[in-house]
């Protein structure tokens, strides 16, 4: 069979419409590479934007930047709330408590912004619906909430950094200060070790 298909190739070799393609498409590389390889590429500029256009979509841009505003104060003032409770969550005692903030932060922090306003705007409600629920929520109020959900996502990792980066020698000054300075109490502190400030650390 091989020795069959080895005719059949030179057979199609020899074929004058074959040979004739091959000398075309030859000098197609003989004339034209050299010109794509070596000419200066030449861009056009784009023509300059009339100012009419510019005035006209003028308060469409002002409005717009209003809306980002409005969106950026909202949603950090709530992303710092949220995300200041999800990050003492983070470093809890309680396994559960913080393996689903944990799980929070991996999800917001490792799916785009864009697919989950999309999957708030069109998901939320189409699941929703599945389940026999009628619920349906508008841009600004599917915005707030992606925008809050992410932003919390991220406040809550600087949250959780900025308490484990205390050092152990003023986790200590903290418990003694909290006794007046007592040495006694702040070494039974230590001894049982229930302080409510080792909790918060999850020591």
């Amino acid at each position: 069979p091989f020795e069959a298909e080895f005719r059949g190739s030179l057979k199609l070799a020899a074929h004058p419409s074959f040979c004739l393609h091959i000398q075309v498409f030859c000098l197609h590389i003989r004339f034209c590479l050299p010109r794509l390889l070596f000419s200066p590429l030449v861009i056009s500029p784009l023509p300059p934007l009339p100012m009419q256009t510019i005035l006209n979509a003028l308060p469409n841009l002002l409005l717009g930047a209003v809306v980002t505003l409005q969106l950026t104060a909202i949603t950090v003032l709530l992303g710092m709330i949220f995300g200041s409770l999800i990050g003492i969550a983070r470093i809890s005692v309680s396994t559960p408590l913080r393996i689903a903030s944990r799980t929070y932060i991996d999800f917001f922090r490792g799916t785009p912004l864009l697919v989950q306003i999309f999957m708030i705007y069109f998901g939320l409600p189409a699941l929703l619906k599945g389940i026999g629920l009628n619920f349906s929520l508008n841009q600004w109020a599917a915005a707030v909430i992606a925008l809050t959900l992410n932003s919390a996502a991220y406040i809550a990792e600087i949250v959780r950094g900025a308490i484990q980066s205390i050092e152990m020698g003023q986790r200590e000054a903290v418990r003694v200060a909290r006794f007046g300075g007592s040495a006694n109490h702040a070494i039974r502190d230590f001894s049982t070790g229930v302080s409510p400030y080792d909790s918060a650390f999850g020591q």
